[in-house]
């Protein structure tokens, strides 16, 4: 049956097992290139020794800038690169491995023979969806290692934090899933592969968007900015959900432009406390507040979100299994 399978998918599987190969070369160049050129000193300076001192100076912000102008496009592709690769993987390797053999009716043949459905669908799964998982598992440290010099944040708060973690396997492995099953519902590759793009799209940007800031409750502060500069451990790996204003109340003003418009009529926004804008914001009862998660549930938000991914996965499957055993002649 592996065989079988590999027989079967061994263009597509070469195929994709070529973009993997690109993509891994991508990272590993670029990456090399990021390193040296971080690690590089010009002037007495690098830009890795001005980040270690953690001490601002003229020569050190010209140095970063130009290395940030420099290199972080090639972030913006490599991180394009992994936001599409499970889709495709979806379309390309989950969605023809049921419809190919419904739409050609090789599956007749192969059922006549001594191989269960059970058994001709658990070893095609199984196969494809472990050697494509094990292949992409390389990605998380090498990811890691590539956007360090970039300054790439991983963390709860940053926009890679989908990069890191167990997220990026169980988003593959997600669809994947949705692939097969809709292959075995549809019975047809281009269809079935429509159905898993809209489907991976309809599931993860609502997750993303609009599930994950409430995995848990977040925490709140609010504080009058003429006495406080608001809480002093926030961190670039929180996630910072609303930093703005509220009312008396408590409940966010968003947009704050009735504020804005009356403390600060001509664009000047001064939050130090006890500055004109600040008194304005106080004698008009209205407070700062801000709304995050803390970084310390970055492990927890991950577990979170690779369980409902794959849960659904699984229940995917288990789809796919019943509908080929049940409702296929």
């Amino acid at each position: 049956m592996i065989w079988l399978t590999w027989r079967r998918h061994r263009r597509t599987a070469l195929v994709f097992g070529g973009a993997i190969a690109l993509l891994v070369t991508f990272f590993v160049v670029t990456g090399l290139v990021t390193h040296q050129a971080y690690e590089q000193v010009v002037g007495g300076l690098s830009v890795a020794t001005c980040q270690r001192q953690m001490s601002p100076s003229p020569a050190c912000d010209a140095l970063s800038l130009t290395f940030v102008q420099t290199y972080y496009r090639l972030s913006q592709y490599g991180m394009l690169a992994l936001v599409i690769l499970p889709a495709l993987a979806g379309m390309f390797l989950g969605a023809p491995l049921v419809a190919r053999e419904l739409e050609s009716g090789t599956f007749r043949l192969i059922w006549t023979q001594s191989v269960t459905r059970r058994r001709w669908l658990g070893v095609s799964c199984a196969v494809v969806i472990g050697v494509v998982v094990l292949m992409c598992a390389i990605f998380i440290p090498l990811v890691r290692w590539w956007g360090a010099p970039l300054g790439l944040n991983i963390g709860l708060g940053g926009e890679y934090y989908d990069f890191g973690g167990a997220t990026p396997v169980v988003y593959l492995f997600f669809a994947l899933a949705l692939g097969i099953a809709a292959g075995a519902l549809l019975r047809r590759v281009v269809p079935a592969m429509f159905a898993t793009l809209v489907g991976y799209i309809a599931v993860r940007l609502p997750i993303e968007v609009w599930a994950r800031p409430h995995f848990l409750p977040p925490l709140t502060q609010t504080w009058d900015p003429l006495v406080s500069n608001g809480p002093t451990n926030i961190t670039v790996y929180d996630w910072i959900l609303y930093d703005g204003f509220a009312s008396k109340a408590g409940q966010p003003i968003d947009p704050p432009f009735a504020i804005y418009q009356t403390c600060a009529p001509t664009g000047e926004v001064n939050l130090i406390p006890g500055s004109a804008f600040t008194a304005c914001v106080h004698a008009h009862g209205w407070l700062s507040t801000m709304i995050w998660q803390p970084a310390s549930r970055y492990w927890l938000f991950q577990g979170i979100e690779s369980a409902i991914f794959g849960a659904l996965a699984v229940a995917l499957l288990a789809l796919a299994f019943w509908w080929v055993r049940r409702r296929i002649a």
